[in-house]
């Protein structure tokens, strides 16, 4: 290039940025010309020039929808063609975060919907799928996209033929945002189920990189049941897919699909391989997003190795490109990488700001299983780093969370069994009228009979009356049936379905009846016992092993309290037993037992392998000495639970009780609103005592002695 040409690009870059503008629309106005103009070329090359034009709007919103809106004025347009270029439109508006242009958009497609266009209300749900998503509101694509998929099935089937207008593109990105959604509310093998209609539709739609972005999914998906035959298998043939697709894009995706299958298994070798060609593959596609997509992978990588500045310089370089495009879905996901690195560096008050935002986003997500990871991890950095109040705050919010969560579970599965129960009833209902309504047929019959030939009527009516004993019989036997069905519905409800110990609704009822009628003050243990970085247990080895590690736990502590004692799963990985009127030193011993039956001998999993595991443990005998003020069971559990934070704080496989509390009133109050500083200024007496370790020579031997400490 000359030094003129230079300086002359120098002077006027709007110029020419502006001339390049005016020549892509013109090309696009070329295209679309020769694919809707007055003869109307089929639409099957309209809808695959859409899809390139969703592709190249992902990192150049302005000029396809300057394309768009140019084709969108060419004279004589069919209202099919209307509805592709709107959807279009839309799809690319809500992928950039232009507010302006989707709402255009979509109200162009309610108005064809208006006008008996069966598939712009789809195409709607499809696109309002497509915005939620770039917002991160994972819950509302999920609705939207599932009443695209349906929508699209209804209107596009005729029997094994396809209605000819109907795009396949369309209806697989909505089933595609059900399967990156939908997974872990549907379970791994209806979401598996799902990705196989998206490929079938993939194949029909002829696209071999579509497919291998759903095979790859899928070998996710595999991963996650722990089957990695099949995931090598899934994602070789999306490799072989993508070999001579010539595109990038979608090699970005399946790369990084393919590093969380790796992490999955603890495939390192394979993450790294699947990392680089994911970047590669992003510098070969010259998308500035992409690249920030594949950073925000990198950073997940980086924090779980421990290399938090480095983790950090990621997040820095990627947050401006993902915040000018508007994807909040990677932005907070960059965010909470940020605020994990910047805790793990020392600089926690620095990035506390970012941790309400952070959350708020999570919030807006409306996934609360992944809000309370979120939360659980950010207390860990922060209890980790120190900040000792900062976690303990957190720590209540994650539990706050998932009570929400298992409540949420709980009704959902009450209704489902009460549903199912008031369904029987009804149909057990329906049958005996039927059965009533054949027994009167048959009585007037009779009747008829009885006129003409008495003996035979006499008969017919003494089989009638036998008949309807044996139906009053069956009757009996039928309520009896379901009056058993609804006293097992009623022990299941007080059960924990995976442990088999008590739920925490049922354990709040016992500690309510344990309380004084009329005012409410409680008497009794209570020791709260905590699995020892169990989130690592997750990640490292899978939540199957974790799932098997909660079993064997809750039957290991079962096992060590005595038989009138109860043992309620109070939540996630955190139990609650109820040692009656048990204090002083024989509730320090049992403590201990629960701590060493835990930590005694490591957790044996289905596959051979083994994972050692030890627990934390607050505790305490209510009303507290030597003034035993009287206080209800919600205060009590507190101080148990402050108590157990404490195990925590101090190095975990432990055992902490509030052994005394001060004679003063304000005791109480202060301990409750400052617990580490009660016990520094010695208003709080505390009983602690270290467990063992697995490969300790004296695993087997009996926990150490108690240490009372002011």
């Amino acid at each position: 290039m000359s030094l003129r040409l230079r300086l002359r690009l120098h002077r006027s870059p709007w110029t020419l940025a502006s001339a390049l503008l005016r020549a892509l629309v013109v090309w696009q106005l070329c295209v679309f010309s020769s694919l809707s103009g007055a003869s109307h070329q089929p639409q099957s090359q309209l809808q695959a020039q859409a899809d390139a034009w969703l592709r190249q709007g992902y990192d150049q919103p302005q000029p396809v929808l300057a394309a768009l809106d140019a084709a969108l004025a060419t004279p004589q347009l069919e209202p099919a063609e209307a509805r592709i270029l709107q959807r279009t439109r839309g799809a690319v508006a809500a992928r950039a975060g232009r507010d302006a242009e989707l709402a255009s958009a979509l109200a162009a497609l309610a108005a064809l919907a208006s006008a008996g266009d069966a598939l712009a209300r789809p195409d709607a749900a499809l696109v309002r799928a497509l915005a939620a998503e770039h917002q991160g509101r994972s819950a509302l694509a999920v609705t939207q996209a599932r009443e695209a998929a349906d929508t699209y099935a209804a209107v596009c089937a005729r029997g094994r033929q396809l209605r000819p207008d109907c795009d396949l593109r369309a209806m697989w990105w909505a089933q595609q945002t059900l399967l990156l959604r939908e997974g872990d509310d549907a379970g791994l093998d209806a979401a598996i189920a799902r990705g196989d209609e998206a490929v079938a539709l993939a194949q029909r739609a002829g696209d071999p990189a579509l497919e291998a972005w759903t095979l790859a999914t899928q070998a996710a998906l595999w991963a996650g049941k722990a089957e990695p035959v099949r995931v090598q298998r899934t994602l070789a043939m999306a490799d072989a897919l993508l070999r001579d697709a010539g595109r990038p894009d979608i090699e970005v995706r399946v790369a990084v699909l393919a590093a969380a299958a790796a992490h999955a298994v603890n495939d390192a070798p394979r993450l790294a391989q699947a990392m680089q060609a994911a970047f590669a593959a992003a510098r070969r596609a010259k998308s500035p997003r992409l690249v920030a997509f594949v950073q925000a992978a990198q950073s997940d990588v980086l924090i779980r190795q421990g290399r938090a500045a480095q983790a950090l310089a990621v997040v820095q370089a990627a947050l401006p490109v993902v915040r000018q495009a508007g994807d909040r879905r990677v932005e907070r996901v960059l965010l909470h990488n940020s605020v994990l690195a910047s805790i793990t560096l020392g600089q926690g008050r620095e990035a506390k700001p970012e941790v309400e935002r952070l959350f708020a986003m999570w919030a807006s997500e409306g996934t609360p299983g992944d809000q309370s990871i979120a939360l659980r991890e950010v207390a860990d950095a922060l209890a980790a780093a120190g900040d000792a109040r900062g976690a303990l705050e957190l720590y209540h919010r994650e539990r706050e969370v998932v009570s929400g969560v298992m409540a949420s579970q709980r009704q959902a599965a009450e209704l489902a069994a009460r549903t199912r129960y008031d369904s029987d009833a009804q149909q057990r209902s329906l049958e005996l009228k039927a059965r009533d309504n054949a027994i009167q047929s048959t009585e007037l019959h009779n009747r008829q009979l009885t006129q003409q030939l008495w003996t035979l009527a006499a008969v017919v009516v003494g089989l009638a009356v036998l008949v309807m004993g044996l139906l009053l019989r069956r009757v009996v036997a039928t309520q009896s049936a379901l009056q058993q069905s609804q006293s097992q519905l009623k022990v299941q409800s007080e059960r924990d379905p995976l442990t088999g110990t008590t739920n925490r609704r049922h354990g709040q009822a016992l500690l309510h009846a344990q309380g004084d009628a009329i005012s409410g003050d409680w008497r009794g243990a209570l020791l709260l016992v905590d699995v020892d970085h169990f989130k690592r247990v997750n990640d490292e080895l899978g939540h199957q092993a974790g799932d098997q590690v909660l079993i064997e736990v809750a039957r290991r502590l079962q096992q060590a309290v005595r038989g009138h004692d109860v043992v309620v799963r109070w939540g996630g990985e955190e139990f609650l037993v109820l040692a009656g009127s048990t204090h002083g030193v024989a509730l320090d011993a049992l403590a201990q037992r629960l701590m060493h039956a835990i930590n005694a001998t490591p957790v044996q999993l289905a596959d051979g392998r083994s994972v050692s595991v030890t627990v934390s443990v607050g505790y305490g005998a209510f009303p507290l000495p030597p003034q035993h003020e009287a206080m209800n069971w919600t205060r009590a559990l507190n101080l148990a639970d402050m108590a157990l934070y404490t195990a925590k704080s101090q190095g975990r496989n432990r055992a902490v009780g509030v052994a005394e509390l001060a004679q003063d009133d304000t005791a109480l109050a202060d301990t409750e609103r400052d617990f580490e500083h009660a016990w520094t200024a010695g208003r709080v007496r505390l009983t602690i005592a270290a467990g063992g370790r697995h490969d300790d020579q004296t695993a087997n031997a009996e926990p150490q002695a108690l240490v009372e400490v002011r």
